[in-house]
């Protein structure tokens, strides 16, 4: 079973998330699939894809980084080349914008993924959760600052320190979230969207949408406080309460991690 399935109707492509066994967990080989298939959406033209997850009964969107994957310490598990990173980059380079259409709940860097994209669209029971630091994961500066820039800079404190899940109402009111309907009125409005923007000039939006990219990304660091970053978050992920993340995760029945700060 492929776990990405694709379909083009006209000028609108609909890509769907369907590693349903593994709750949408983003691994290398999935996010390989995903890849492939926004570069076929490119030569087929299309002017405006779907990205929606077959959620099932857990209702679960995505569950973010595949906790599997991630290296057993002394190496950055979110590293420039990260599979959950270069599906993040690629979704703010394709040339056509991305409609996120969620119903059910986004963890961890799966709301990077959703935020990346050019519109969002979710159900009235649609929340999001930013959850590593339940695993003692410092997540890199590159994702920390797209964030910065897509909630609001106190929102995402909220997320980033509780790592408790918000309601999609919440990011609708920021100015985050475009639309918030009942979870029956979801397809239509996000086909609704797409046909709107598949109508337009696809080379306009195309220009209009690098441009908001690049300036969205215009951000100085100088590099003592890259460094002194990077530094912390080695400190993070060498850790001993790195490795007790993963080992708590991983474990059968799975258990609550206890964190020293050490």
């Amino acid at each position: 079973m492929s776990l990405v399935e694709t379909e083009m109707n006209g000028f609108i492509g609909t890509l769907l998330l369907n590693r349903s066994d593994k709750l949408n967990a983003l691994s290398h080989s999935f996010v390989a699939e995903i890849i492939s298939a926004l570069d076929e959406f490119t030569s087929k033209k299309a002017r405006a894809v779907i990205l929606k997850s077959n959620v099932g009964e857990k209702k679960i969107w995505s569950v973010g980084h595949d906790v599997s994957e991630l290296p057993k310490g002394g190496r950055d598990p979110l590293g420039h080349d990260d599979s959950l990173c270069r599906l993040s980059r690629k979704i703010t380079e394709v040339p056509y914008p991305i409609i996120a259409m969620v119903n059910g709940s986004v963890w961890g860097g799966a709301c990077e993924v959703v935020f990346a994209c050019s519109m969002i669209v979710a159900s009235e029971n649609a929340t999001f959760a930013f959850t590593p630091a339940k695993m003692s994961v410092p997540y890199n500066m590159a994702g920390l600052i797209n964030f910065m820039g897509d909630t609001g800079l106190h929102l995402f404190k909220e997320m980033i320190c509780t790592a408790q899940p918000m309601p999609a109402s919440r990011f609708e009111r920021a100015g985050i979230i475009n639309y918030v309907v009942p979870e029956a009125e979801l397809q239509k409005k996000v086909d609704e969207l797409a046909w709107h923007v598949a109508n337009n000039s696809p080379l306009a939006i195309t220009a209009m949408l690098a441009e908001l990219n690049m300036m969205a990304g215009a951000k100085s660091i100088s590099p003592i406080d890259w460094e002194r970053m990077q530094g912390l978050r080695r400190k993070a992920y060498d850790s001993a309460d790195y490795k007790e993340a993963l080992d708590a995760f991983l474990a059968r029945p799975r258990r609550t991690p206890v964190f020293k700060g050490e």
